[in-house]
């Protein structure tokens, strides 16, 4: 009975063991193919973000600001989103860090005056349209407020950031015994050979009026003129009546023309023989100017044309000025229902000395009347514009005048059957 039992069980026991060594087997497999797979997707994820992070860039002009006299009015800090591949992109703009309600902060689209939180982009695509919007709470302390907004695509995939950096420092005045100087803006931008006005508040907190004589140091070759506010008499002195909390002081500070950009430190003196000096800081940042030049790359301003055809000239634009002209967009007035088109349609950040070539591509209607027409061709800019003047001379098409010939022989021929036929009777 010992060995029945024996020789049963052991078949059970070897049994047993075999499916248990392959359970374990066929366990490891999947394990490695679900490893393997999840490898896979997390390696496809990462090119796929990686490709789409390298087709977007952009480019913040001031991503910090400081502000000393916050205004009521909004402030738009602008930036630029470029599409540098081959795909079109539908990107969210989704803020992710800041007080954006207290400073109503948004981006925004400062030609048609809206609030953008979805751009879709062409491959090489550029999008300069776009601001920071806020406005600066009465309430807000000094120090840096940070806003920032992630750039993602239309699954979520992050594609870029844009970060702000804002720092208040509301001016500390600077006081004299019985006397407060409080500049309205500290920092002013501008071309050079411009004319620029410092407004300067002034406080008596004493109990007589207080005389002070007027000077500046300024950069060599530069001048100054002191005039009070909302007057046109120049005045070397002023007298600061302590009834009248603000006596408003204009400084106007002349800029040569041949002065370098750049920034510059100015300060303003008043000088009483009592309490002594009191000096204020202040800055003037000069910017070159841009000046943008058309032509045509023959020089030539007339064009021959086609009915119904394009014809094709090539411009050159010049950027002859002493600062970047930032963007430099094409526009055409033409007869109606010609059709003007640019190649590219606009140029950005041409650089002093640089030039750039555009096509223009000009189809007159299939029916207009041979003669000679005029085309102004428009480059325009944030400072203003330069205008082209073209002369397009339009021939008839030759396919309209075959056409004339055989409706000519058409009716010669009808004609003479017609002739033919009334002889013969």
């Amino acid at each position: 009975m010992s060995w029945l039992v024996t020789l049963h069980n052991r078949p059970m026991s070897i049994k047993f063991k075999t499916f248990t060594s392959s359970m374990h087997k066929r366990f490891f497999m999947l394990m490695l193919v679900s490893v393997g797979l999840m490898g896979m997707l997390l390696m496809i994820g990462d090119s796929s973000a990686n490709a789409a992070e390298r087709s977007i860039t952009t480019i913040v002009a001031e991503p910090h600001i400081t502000i000393t006299e916050p205004l009521k009015r909004p402030y738009y800090l602008d930036f630029v989103v470029n599409n540098t591949g081959d795909d079109d992109i539908l990107m969210d703009i989704i803020p992710v860090q800041g007080d954006f309600d207290a400073w109503k902060g948004n981006v925004h689209d400062r030609y048609r005056s809206i609030n953008v939180t979805r751009v879709r982009l062409s491959p090489r695509e550029s999008n300069d349209e776009l601001s920071f919007r806020f406005t600066v709470p009465q309430d807000v302390q000094n120090g840096t407020y940070s806003f920032i907004f992630d750039l993602a695509s239309e699954n979520g995939i992050l594609l870029g950031k844009l970060r702000y950096d804002v720092t208040i420092e509301k001016p500390v005045v600077e006081e004299l015994p019985d006397l407060i100087m409080e500049p309205r803006y500290e920092i002013l931008d501008g071309y050079r050979g411009e004319t620029f006005s410092f407004q300067v508040n002034l406080t008596n907190t004493g109990s007589e009026n207080l005389e002070f004589g007027l000077s500046a140091n300024l950069p060599r070759g530069w001048s100054a003129k002191f005039k009070p506010r909302w007057e046109n008499t120049r005045i070397r002195t002023i007298i600061v009546d302590p009834a009248i909390r603000n006596t408003g002081l204009e400084v106007l500070v002349s800029t040569p023309e041949t002065t370098d950009p750049g920034l510059y430190d100015i300060e303003f003196i008043l000088d009483n023989e009592e309490i002594g000096q009191n000096t204020l800081g202040v800055q003037l940042n000069l910017k070159g100017r841009p000046v943008i030049e058309v032509e045509t790359s023959g020089g030539r301003l007339d064009v021959d044309a086609v009915a119904g055809s394009q014809s094709d000239l090539v411009m050159i634009v010049k950027n002859t000025g002493s600062g970047e002209a930032g963007t430099v967009r094409f526009l055409s007035q033409a007869p109606q229902y010609w059709s003007i088109q640019y190649d590219p349609s606009q140029v950005i950040d041409l650089k002093p000395g640089d030039q750039a070539e555009v096509k223009a591509s000009i189809i007159p209607p299939d029916k207009t009347i041979p003669g000679d027409y005029y085309i102004r061709s428009v480059a325009s800019t944030v400072l203003g514009q330069t205008e082209l003047n073209l002369r397009i001379n339009v021939a008839r098409s030759e396919a309209v005048g075959v056409i004339g010939i055989l409706l000519i022989l058409a009716v010669v021929g009808a004609n003479l059957a017609l002739f033919y036929r009334m002889s013969t009777r």
